[in-house]
């Protein structure tokens, strides 16, 4: 009877088993076994200084507040406090004023390409005249734009941005 039950349960746990590999839950935003947290902020630092940069070209958005998403989530205090050259940046949702124009900085993830090169995904929303709000919820991969994000020194620069809507 033992015998039974025994193998019944080693039945069970196999298939518990199986179905968790199968399904081992969400995808991280990078690779995190070759991009060390750190460096993970320091290229979302670089992109996001070349979407101030060069990618935000609306009058609005020089007056706009500013709010980052790194990887999927508003960046730390310590995060946010690299920006102090940016006075428009905020630093939570809760921060946000209702009544004024609003450019979201967006991380979306990164792959380690090799030694010195990460390549990234990311999106300003708002940052020209012709959008009215961030459509945060409503833009598809189509809209996204890839940064190739290279070290020299140590330091991490945007050497290319490509998005995907410029090509047929």
């Amino acid at each position: 009877m033992w015998r039974v039950i025994g193998a019944v349960g080693s039945i069970f746990l196999g298939v518990a088993i199986s179905i968790w590999q199968l399904n081992p839950g969400p995808t991280p935003p990078y690779d995190t076994w070759s991009i060390s947290d750190e460096e993970a902020l320091d290229v979302a630092e670089a992109i996001l200084r070349y979407q101030i940069e060069n990618e935000v070209s609306g009058r609005k958005a020089k007056k706009a507040q500013w709010l980052f998403m790194v990887f999927g989530d508003t960046p730390s205090d310590e995060f946010v406090a690299r920006f102090q050259d940016f006075p428009q940046v905020i630093k939570s949702f809760g921060e946000v004023d209702p009544d004024g124009d609003i450019v979201l900085f967006m991380i979306k993830s990164a792959r380690r390409f090799d030694d010195t090169t990460i390549l990234a995904i990311g999106k300003v929303y708002g940052g020209d005249d012709s959008q009215d709000k961030p459509l945060i919820g409503l833009a598809g991969d189509e809209d996204l734009t890839g940064y190739r994000v290279e070290q020299n020194d140590g330091v991490w620069k945007v050497a290319a941005a490509i998005t995907a809507n410029t090509h047929p």
